[in-house]
């Protein structure tokens, strides 16, 4: 560190010292720059316990200094705290209540989703050139009223009485290009259009991995368990319609945890 810097930082803790308090109750120094903010928290956080710190780190999250100097014009850490906590309480109910205003729109789509299924589920490891080859064959049911170009299925591969999943991956399946019919001679024959609409069905296959496949579920455990079971789920963030749309673009789901998350700190703060 330069000369000039060091008495700079010197002359500031002297400075900080003068105005009493400590800690919480230490002012920051918020309108000049960022190198004497900076100071003026390192001293004040030396007498703040961990709790503090992260209460008061939650307060100026989404403050830059200007803003906080805007807001707070040279406050202490307690009164910035108390402040964005107020603010909090007092912006969450209303934007709880746009939220939760959209959330059954979502409510009714996710549970349409959840008619998208697969049966007769088949897991196979096929050798070829590359070695072991997971394969998962299944038919696919859209009981649902929802047109789908694509979607992702999560597939949990389950080994003898097992509860839990020894290995998982995201399968993509697309819709996009899946007719029938060709032309011959440069004519145009009869051309059956891609996507799987309501009530449709269709036979998909799928290989986990790459050209090497995927290692996760070609271990020697799954190699000599006798019974292997494939059970396959929409992931429904991942289902769009038929103009490559998601359907829960939009949904509050997230927003509204984040939301409620953020009211039940504020409440816990308002005792600072």
């Amino acid at each position: 560190m330069k000369i000039l810097d060091t008495l700079t930082v010197i002359s500031l803790s002297l400075l900080l010292a003068a105005c009493g308090g400590k800690g919480l109750d230490l002012p920051l120094q918020t309108g000049q720059g960022s190198e004497t903010y900076n100071v003026s928290l390192a001293k004040a956080a030396k007498d703040m316990t961990e709790e503090n710190a992260q209460d008061f780190t939650w307060a100026v999250s989404d403050l830059s200094i200007d803003m906080l100097n805007q807001k707070y014009p040279n406050a202490t850490p307690r009164s910035i705290i108390r402040g964005e906590a107020k603010s909090v309480r007092d912006r969450a109910p209303k934007r709880i209540a746009e939220l939760e205003a959209i959330k059954p729109k979502y409510d009714a789509m996710l549970a349409d989703i959840a008619k998208l299924t697969m049966g007769d589920i088949e897991f196979a490891m096929e050798r070829d050139f590359h070695g072991l080859q997971p394969t998962v064959r299944a038919n696919v049911a859209n009981n649902s009223r929802l047109p789908v170009s694509q979607l992702q299925w999560r597939a949990s591969l389950f080994l003898d009485d097992a509860k839990a999943p020894v290995a998982t991956a995201n399968l993509t399946d697309s819709y996009n290009n899946d007719f029938r019919g060709s032309g011959f001679l440069g004519g145009q024959a009869k051309i059956e259009a891609g996507g799987l609409p309501p009530g449709g069905a269709a036979k998909r296959s799928f290989h986990i991995g790459f050209v090497t496949a995927d290692a996760n579920w070609t271990t020697l455990e799954i190699q000599h368990a006798k019974v292997r079971r494939v059970v396959l789920e929409p992931v429904p963030e991942s289902v769009k319609d038929y103009g490559g749309h998601f359907y829960l673009d939009g949904a509050p789901y997230a927003a509204l945890e984040q939301v409620k998350n953020a009211l039940a700190k504020a409440e816990k703060l308002s005792t600072y």
